[in-house]
């Protein structure tokens, strides 16, 4: 088939279309679908107590049951290996659930395992139920990663997942998060070839308590082999929310209705098949000026050809019998037609694929081959590292030191003091009936940036090569001499880690965190870290290493009774794995933390210019450079660090892309965004590949910005992560053979690496101490991240529910950077709520040392905290409630964190799991040596003891109190309290009902629109472009009082207690401000844009009840019945108050008093979520 002949400026999509058709081929698309529903039979109390008696599945007993058989991978992907059917009852009361679980094999792994170990590893199945809380969802819109925008979350605003494995231990989570008991139980029954698991699920335990007719949002899981599968599982992680479908809980009498849903999912309506395309695939390079054509596996070796048609220019290569071959076509500088023909074939075949293309002729731009920073790759070293130093076997790092053994693999790390090994990693290999030796350490070579261990050329059995590079990342390379590797029946690489260091794995995303208790962990080929909160290790790989089946055992932690571990990389496991007998197997191993001293705080002294710096996204826009240094000279003024912002997603507008796309963008394409500033607005933008022609285009940028702009740093939104890259011109993909023999520089996270390297030499060179701030969509690549010093994350928080906490565990070790070295600044996505404050972010940030920012939304806590470190003691150490805290005593009730100076201290406790509210005592008078110390306690009034000795500290769950402590005597007296404004209001008369003449009526008005039907006493319509129309209380209510009304509006509102301000309008919804954010009591209930919903829903057009209560100097608000404020304290005091009501911009709002009264009583604000 011949393609059309592309224009010579392309759109991108058109350019990019072979490479999607190739890599969809198997694909259907779905414009759309309903969610899935399965109805559940109800069963009286005499089958229920039956099935209750008996915990065991029979085919019998669960007749008449629901029954779901769908399972399959995500995507409408294939089915479950093993076939798996559940089934369901309920009885009004409690949901009765059965899974059968085919396994051949039944070789699987399941552990009795301590609560709280995570099950899905094993094993396992899972049922969850969900609720919503009407309020209005939104889309995932931040863009710029997979499933980040465009995505809508789904209405549930609070779910359980109950999880059995197959050893009988049981979980249960909310919203993602481990709840502190499990609530049911479970019976597990095992036979020759499958497994059953019976529970019983109390629905008060989703805070259900009528269920007939009722639907709840549903979804099933089995885990098998270390993998998910679902009965509706479109995907799920990172940025995709959990997904849900819908069972309805039948009454009694439907029993016929109940569903039966088969193994075999049925087709969509309105599907697509996607046409064939070419097994060949024909790109042109002009930068590079090469053809590359890429031929799938050929059992027949036979050999391919790529020719010019019409000319004398031919490759040819011999095909690979077990996986793709590109074959490459140089072209000269001169001689090649304007409009050219590649024509690609396999030797016998007739059918060849032809591709038109234009040549490029003109000469290559000035950045393509560009060298700044190339010295840093094998050279130079940048800060805060050192060229490394051997002495025998030894290697000295500036924060670590790394001694071989006998073979070329470590033997022990010492990192920052912490041992990361209990022995010398070790090499496990079979072939022919027979142990392999490891060839012994031969060559030790030091270089500038690195040191390069090696075995003896001529050594037999298996042959190691191990670089250590300046930060500790180490390359590992493993081949066999004197037997094939397609003989291998076994290659298993043993790391043994030193007491106490396995504690924690992480799976390469910021949520993907597991504590791990005895039980250890297992699972599949993945990046992975192992480690405690003082040291670890990381894995990774970017060529195919993992020759094993995908069993959910090719990496395995084992935790052993003396604390100490050992992490297992399986690579084959029996013979006919591998199929080239020249098969080099590499992977790479970092110890952590990455550098001898944490990076300080930084946030309050760093400025950013966001993407709408340059006019084309993600592109060098040097003709800004003048405006550039002029906004890095403001920064330096102000005693802040500048930086520029870089996104992996370039622009399809941007200058060179219509002639240099192919070298730029990686496949498979990925319009992962869509630009959100003019000029240029709405453009696609995809993920490139920095490890090519388009990393020369951005360094050549960043020197000129480094030359010429004075810039401090960049800020990379993507380019510091090593995206995947199937690019025929690029030597970046997984799928490509390791070489044993080449710089260590090459493929996906060594040629990013090596990109990283020279961004910050660029800086380096500058003097700049902190160059590289990275964003990466929640991806925690260590290897990647190692070379960066702020790590800006959070917004994978966007696929959650309001009110979800974060564990500890995940955030201490995939958003804090406490085990790593970098700084971490935390996005509060989730956080946010209509005061402009971030309570639960504040506490989450201030217990790991992490700064909280987004535009306006900050902690207020934040500035006091970190002032100490920041400005009054920068020298002020910093002891996590993780760690050894020799100042204070603790029940460790809740955690407590603190810094500490040479004369004072800045103490935070928090409440940051669901387990209530809690009582935490502390003892701080030795803080500073003496007996006793003042304590500064911040609040909505802030409270000074002096001679203190303990404090008892009560919180509810998200909160957290803020001291500051110094030695006795030490602290100044805090001013008088003001006295409370205003003037006592005696005597105030109820009133009951609106009457004009209570109030004063300000504003131009038009008539209502036709379509409004409301009636209301006072109903009035602004005028576009002229003064706010206002409704303001003539008199002054009490101290206390309770105001209930009916209002309407529209688009726009406002409600004015005094100088609180209440304003609802379409960009900050419930937005609240005028209060007192250190406050610990009060609560904003309202959630805005900002967040994963708006709550409460406004009624638009409609009428609402509108309730305001004021009580000992805290206002309450109500709307609708739903709490938007509790208990919150204004900033101001008053003894008296004002009322007013406000619309504007053409808009029309109605009010109506039911009654306006001094006193009142506060409503309780229930919490039903998280049912413990």
């Amino acid at each position: 088939m011949v393609p059309p002949k592309p224009a010579r400026y392309v759109h991108a999509r058109s350019r990019f279309a072979t490479i999607g058709a190739v890599l969809v081929l198997a694909l259907r698309v779905v414009p759309g679908e309903e969610l899935p529903m399965v109805s559940i039979p109800k069963i009286d109390q005499r089958k229920a107590e039956d099935l209750t008696r008996r915990q065991t599945f029979s085919a019998a007993a669960w007749t008449g049951a629901a029954k779901v058989s769908l399972f399959t991978d995500t995507g409408r992907g294939p089915g479950i290996p093993g076939e798996t059917s559940a089934y369901l009852f309920h009885d009004g009361e409690e949901l009765y659930a059965a899974f059968v679980c085919t396994d051949q094999t039944m070789s699987g792994r399941a552990l009795a395992r301590t609560y709280g170990e995570d099950l899905t590893q094993d094993e396992a199945v899972q049922l969850l139920l969900g609720v919503g809380d009407g309020a209005s969802t939104k889309q995932i819109e931040v863009g710029g990663y997979e499933g980040a925008q465009g995505v809508a979350l789904p209405p549930v605003a609070h779910f359980y997942e109950f999880t059995v494995n197959a050893a009988g231990s049981v979980s249960r989570h909310y919203n993602e998060t481990l709840l502190p008991n499990p609530g049911f139980a479970a019976t597990v029954t095992t036979g020759q070839h499958q497994w059953c698991a019976v529970f019983t699920i109390p629905l008060s335990l989703v805070g259900v308590t009528e269920v007939d007719g009722r639907k709840l949002y549903f979804n099933l899981f089995r885990f098998y082999r270390g993998k998910r599968y679902g009965f509706y599982y479109p995907g799920f992680g990172n940025y995709q929310p959990m997904p849900f479908a819908t069972a309805v809980f039948l009454p009694a009498g439907q029993e016929q209705r109940a569903s039966e849903i088969g193994a075999k999912a049925p087709a969509p309506a309105n599907v697509r098949d996607l046409p064939p395309s070419h097994p060949v695939q024909v790109e042109y390079f002009p930068l590079s000026r090469k053809v590359c054509a890429k031929f799938p596996a050929d059992a027949g070796r036979r050999t391919a050809t790529l020719a010019l048609k019409g000319t004398d220019l031919v490759a040819r290569a011999k095909l690979l019998p077990t996986r793709s071959t590109v074959v490459t076509l140089g072209l000269p500088a001169a001689g090649v037609p304007d409009e050219f023909v590649a024509v690609a074939g396999v030797a016998g075949q007739t059918d060849k694929l032809e591709r038109s293309f234009t040549y490029f002729a003109e000469p290559a731009p000035e950045w393509y081959g560009s060298k700044a920073g190339m010295e840093y790759t094998e050279r130079k070293v940048s800060y805060p590292w050192t060229a490394p130093s051997v002495a025998g076997r030894k290697v000295k790092l500036a924060h670590a030191e790394v001694t071989f053994g006998p073979a070329a693999l470590p033997a022990e790390v010492c990192l920052v003091g912490h041992q990361l090994l209990a022995g010398a990693v070790t090499v496990d290999a079979r072939a022919e009936g027979r142990a392999l030796g490891v060839a012994k350490l031969g060559e030790v070579k030091p270089e500038p940036t690195r040191v390069l261990f090696d075995c003896a050329a001529t050594a037999k059995g298996v042959q190691v090569r191990t670089m250590v590079d300046f930060d500790g990342f180490m390359v590992v390379r493993l081949r066999t001499r004197g037997v094939g590797a397609n003989a291998l029946e076994k290659l298993e690489v043993h790391v043994p880690l030193a007491a106490g260091v396995a504690r924690y794995v992480n799976r390469g995303s910021v949520q993907d965190t597991l504590a791990i208790f005895g039980g250890g962990y297992s699972g599949n080929a993945s990046e992975l870290w192992v480690g405690s909160e003082n040291v670890g290790i990381a894995f990774s790989y970017d060529r195919r290493c993992f020759f094993t089946d995908p069993d959910g055992r090719q990496l395995e932690v084992a935790q052993q009774p003396d604390g100490t571990s050992e992490l297992v990389i399986r690579l084959v496991s029996e013979k006919g794995q591998v199929a080239e007998d020249d098969q080099v197997f590499q992977f790479f191993l970092q110890g952590t933390p990455f550098r001898a001293e944490p990076v300080p705080p930084l946030q309050a002294k760093t400025a950013l210019w966001f993407e709408e710096w340059s006019d084309y996204q993600g592109y060098p826009d040097l003709k800004k450079l003048a405006e550039v240094k002029e906004r890095a000279a403001k920064a330096h003024a102000e005693g802040k660090l500048f930086f520029t912002y870089f996104s992996q997603c370039l622009a399809e507008n941007s200058p060179g892309f219509a002639e240099y796309g192919n070298e730029w963008v990686a496949p498979p394409e990925r319009a992962w965004y869509r630009r959100a500033y003019a000029p240029g607005k709405g453009v696609p933008c995809y993920v490139s590949c920095f490890r090519g022609a388009a990393g020369d285009l951005l360094l050549d940028g960043f020197q000129d910005l480094a030359d010429e702009g004075d810039l401090d740093g960049l800020y990379f939104d993507g380019p510091s992560y090593p995206f995947n890259c199937e690019s025929l011109g690029h030597t970046c993909s997984d799928s490509l053979p390791a070489v044993w023999d080449d710089e260590f520089q090459t493929g996906r996270i060594l040629g990013q690496r090596k990109f990283l390297k020279r961004a910050r030499g660029i800086l380096n060179d500058k003097g700049r101490r902190y160059p590289l701030w990275a964003h990466t969509g929640g991806g925690l690549n260590l290897a990647t991240l190692a070379l960066c010093d702020i790590f800006y994350e959070g917004e994978q928080l966007s696929r959650y529910r309001h009110g979800y906490l974060v564990d500890p565990a995940k955030f201490l070790v995939g958003y804090s950077g406490k085990p790593f070295g970098f700084r971490t600044f935390f996005l509060p996505v989730l956080y946010f709520d209509a005061a402009h404050d971030a309570r639960v972010a504040g506490a989450l940030g201030l217990l790991h040392d992490v700064e909280t920012s987004y535009g306006d939304y900050k902690p207020a806590a934040q500035d006091l905290f970190f002032s100490l470190p920041r400005e009054r003691d920068p020298k002020a150490v910093f002891y996590g409630y993780w760690a050894e805290q020799p100042h204070i005593r603790t029940d460790r009730v809740l955690p407590v964190s603190y810094y500490r100076g040479r004369k004072e201290a800045m103490l935070v406790v928090g409440n940051v799991k669901y387990e209530g509210t809690k009582t935490v005592t502390l003892s701080v008078g030795r803080m500073f040596g003496a007996d006793i110390v003042d304590v500064l306690a911040y609040g909505g009034r802030n409270t000074l003891t002096r001679g203190c000795r303990e404090l008892k500290v009560t919180m509810e769950e998200g909160g957290m109190r803020l001291f500051r402590v110094t030695p006795a005597g030490a602290a100044p007296n805090l001013p008088p309290t003001p006295e409370p404004a205003g003037e006592d209001v005696v005597g105030f008369k109820p009133i009951t009902a609106f009457d004009p003449a209570d109030w004063t009526l300000k504003g131009n008005t038009q008539p209502l629109p036709d379509s409004v039907r409301l009636e209301l006493p006072y109903m009035r319509a602004s005028v576009l472009y002229s003064d706010e129309l206002t409704a303001t209380f003539s008199k002054s209510l009490p101290r206390d009082f309770t105001l209930k009304m009916r209002v309407a509006f529209t688009t726009v509102f406002r409600l004015k207690i005094d100088d609180a301000v209440l304003t609802y309008d379409g960009w900050t919804p419930w937005n609240l401000t005028g209060f007192n954010t250190l406050d610990p009591v009060g609560v904003c209930v309202a959630r805005p844009r900002a967040s994963s919903s708006i709550y409460p829903e406004a009624k638009q057009g409609e009428v609402a009840d509108l309730c305001v209560l004021c009580k000992d100097d805290r206002l309450t608000l109500l709307y609708d019945g739903k709490f938007i404020a509790d208990q919150m304290l204004p900033l101001t005091v008053r003894k008296s108050h004002h009322v007013e009501f406000a619309t504007w911009g053409g808009q029309w709002m109605g009010l109506d008093v039911v009654t306006l009264q001094e006193g009142g009583e506060r409503p309780v604000r229930e919490q039903v979520h998280p049912v413990r």
